[in-house]
């Protein structure tokens, strides 16, 4: 009786010792600035899901959470519009497919101020169709580009890829950017990515980051949790610029086994141009380089912070456009 009663003690310490662990470390992470995890949900959605790229344009008009609340109009297949309505369904002499992410997507802007829209209105006998989406990477780029053309009878005369510095880290899905991607429930998400495994590049598709028990509710258990998807991700950013130099040539290479001609419009290099221009003269990748001057300067940017504003899409407009038309003549090599 005497043994049982001391198991009981030491089993009811035990306890007490461990939750009085527990809240002092909770104290400390919240005071120190940790929370639990919060769960963000969108009211109305511009995506959905899909099993390949993640995510894709939702057809319908939504407005953008940036200053404005520009409506941005997507159409069947996730296209965002690039003219009026009555001209959407004409026949074109030529085509153009347009990847990327946010930049090439026209996020924040109102139909007629975004890139592809500028662009089509400058080459108006084109069926120019935009398939930039919102938080895109070179990667799924490729997937969205080789997705449409399955889709399509006749293959686009040109894609261009609309190009961001950050868009090497979503490639290889660092923790940091896996940290920012929620689904239209509220978990996190790992979009599709591509890592280094011996030596060759590993296809990933994309899948949800359930949350562990009590991590709404605890600031400790989330903390822990991190730690161990940082655990689980890390060294990714080694892998940035090898595994974006190898996307980049795949989606030449892609572009090439089928006639079609390919243009990486760099919109915003922010310093990081010589990491990938390089590699690009050497491989025979053509690009242009359409940065705006200044582009992070607050007066260019939505709201100070957000995305471009109109005159900067107009600026990635003129400078695709002199680019790509040499490309649309026959007989005339880029």
């Amino acid at each position: 009786m005497g043994n049982m009663k001391n198991t009981i003690f030491w089993i009811m310490a035990g306890l007490i010792s461990g939750l009085g662990t527990f809240f002092s470390l909770e104290t400390l992470l919240r005071v120190t600035g940790h929370e639990p995890y919060r769960t963000i949900y969108h009211e109305r959605p511009w995506s959905e899901r899909h099993p390949i790229m993640g995510w894709v344009n939702k057809p319908g008009i939504y407005n953008s959470n940036q200053p404005g609340n520009a409506p941005m109009t997507f159409l069947k297949g996730g296209r965002r519009a690039t003219r009026p309505a009555k001209g959407r369904d004409g026949k074109y002499p030529k085509k153009v497919f347009l990847v990327g992410g946010s930049y090439a997507q026209g996020y924040g802007m109102k139909d007629e101020e975004s890139l592809g829209w500028l662009l089509n209105k400058r080459l108006p006998h084109v069926d120019l169709q935009n398939y930039g989406t919102g938080g895109y990477s070179t990667y799924q780029s490729i997937l969205q580009a080789q997705y449409r053309l399955v889709l399509q009878e006749n293959p686009p005369d040109v894609v261009i890829y609309g190009f961001a510095y950050f868009h090497h880290e979503r490639n290889v899905l660092t923790f940091g950017w896996m940290q920012s991607l929620r689904s239209n429930h509220g978990e996190r998400f790992a979009a599709p990515h591509v890592v280094v495994e011996d030596g060759k590049l590993a296809e990933r598709g994309p899948f949800s980051v359930r949350n562990w028990p009590l991590e709404g509710m605890s600031a400790f258990v989330r903390f822990i949790h991190d730690k161990y998807l940082q655990f689980l991700f890390y060294g990714r950013e080694k892998q940035m610029v090898p595994v974006t130099r190898e996307l980049l040539k795949a989606m030449n290479d892609f572009a090439s086994s089928r006639g079609i001609k390919f243009l990486v419009a760099i919109l915003e290099d922010l310093g990081m141009e010589e990491l990938f221009t390089d590699f690009m003269d050497k491989k025979g990748i053509g690009y242009v380089n359409c940065t705006f001057p200044d582009s992070w300067n607050p007066r260019n940017r939505l709201g100070g912070t957000g995305h471009p504003k109109p005159e900067v899409h107009a600026f990635w407009a003129k400078c695709i456009g002199d680019s790509i038309e040499p490309m649309l003549r026959e007989g005339v090599a880029y």
